[in-house]
């Protein structure tokens, strides 16, 4: 099977850090366990047409299969070849990268560098340790939300893992076990947002005023 790849991109470009301290453009990142509602507040934050006009979702490149045809034409998705993404990390043109069961998954400095560049806002979402360690890099240019899941609870967790009925029990314990450990990460986040169960619009709505906050100068 093939599928297209992203374009190849140019010389390594300046840093995030140096542009961002010359724009007005934030960057924001959502984390939080698997099955917490971080995508889902991301799909529906892009759904409001008053977004688009000042943030961007900023979309991530990894080296597996496409799992179907929407996900393979999605805005948000670049698939790419594993030397192709080793290529990248190689000459410097990844914000960020980890690797997850075999595959590779990062944010390419092209598709961050002309929203920032332009003043605009960009929303990313990342693991809980790659949001600590981007802060690290990027300071208060870089705002970390972290989306904990329903009364900030591991059981309520479970039950929504389980519900889904997407993977097999030996898969959702280890989904556990990380999101116990990414919850100890949580203090240390800018923001904190706490899913409902069955309502989307609450935290939706917290996450905008959050974001509208943070940009409002």
């Amino acid at each position: 099977m093939t599928w297209p790849v992203a374009p190849q991109f140019a010389a390594a470009p300046p840093s995030v850090a140096q542009i961002l301290q010359s724009s007005r453009g934030q960057l924001f990142v959502l984390s939080g366990p698997s099955g917490s509602g971080k995508t889902t507040l991301i799909d529906e934050l892009f759904k409001q047409p008053d977004m688009t006009s000042q943030f961007s979702r900023i979309p991530s490149v990894k080296t597996r299969l496409p799992r179907n045809a929407e996900e393979l034409h999605s805005s948000i998705n670049r698939f790419v070849s594993h030397d192709e993404f080793r290529r990248l990390i190689d000459t410097e043109q990844m914000l960020e990268w980890d690797e997850y069961n075999g595959h590779l998954y990062g944010k390419a400095m092209r598709d961050v560098l002309p929203i920032v560049s332009q003043g605009h806002h960009g929303v990313m979402e990342l693991t809980a340790k790659k949001a600590l360690e981007l802060k690290a890099r990027l300071g208060d240019k870089l705002k970390t939300i972290f989306i904990a899941p329903p009364k900030l609870s591991l059981e309520a967790l479970r039950v929504r893992l389980f519900s889904r009925a997407t993977e097999s029990v030996d898969a959702i314990e280890r989904r556990l076990t990380e999101a116990a450990e990414e919850m100890k990460l949580m203090p240390r986040f800018d923001h904190v947002i706490e899913s409902v169960e069955g309502l989307v619009q609450l935290p939706l709505a917290q996450l905008r005023a959050y974001l509208e906050e943070q940009t409002k100068n």
